[in-house]
């Protein structure tokens, strides 16, 4: 059986702006100091939108891109808090790389990230959909700084 990342979805609790800063801030530091997959990364959906499929003038889309993003900010800011400004990274797949790796995997759906080197592993936060029609995901990518 080939190596996978482990996806992880986060059940926030319910309040005004949707996620739970406090619990996401809690996972991302439960995850620094637990062991990664075999593949050396993983990747946490924090929150999730539904899907677009009967949404043909985007307007549904559009609405939960800026929902999604104001959280994100949200959860940017509140690890600023904690580590510090991040570096920005634009992502990009490289093609010419076949390892699975957080970068590669990332790119797939997400064009840049906020990212931190915490205990020796990277933090990415970002925002980003596979396609169109697809949910868009807030996530947290969690990697080994040797393998990403």
């Amino acid at each position: 059986m080939p190596a996978t990342s482990r996806r992880v979805k986060m059940r926030p609790t319910a309040n005004l702006f949707g996620v739970d800063l406090a619990a996401a801030v809690a996972l991302t530091q439960q995850l620094i100091s637990t062991p990664l997959p075999e593949l050396g990364y993983q990747i946490v959906d924090i929150e999730v939108s539904g899907d677009f499929y009967e949404d043909d003038d985007g307007a549904a889309a559009s609405a939960a891109w800026a929902r999604l993003d104001a959280e994100r900010v949200r959860l940017v800011d509140a690890l600023t808090e904690h580590w510090g400004v991040p570096q920005r990274a634009e992502l990009h797949i490289r093609w010419d790389d076949e390892r699975r790796t957080l970068t590669n995997d990332l790119a797939g759906f997400v064009t840049n990230v906020q990212s931190w080197h915490r205990e020796g592993r990277e933090v990415c936060v970002g925002l980003g959909q596979d396609d169109k029609e697809l949910p868009i995901r807030l996530v947290l990518g969690m990697g080994d700084l040797a393998v990403t």
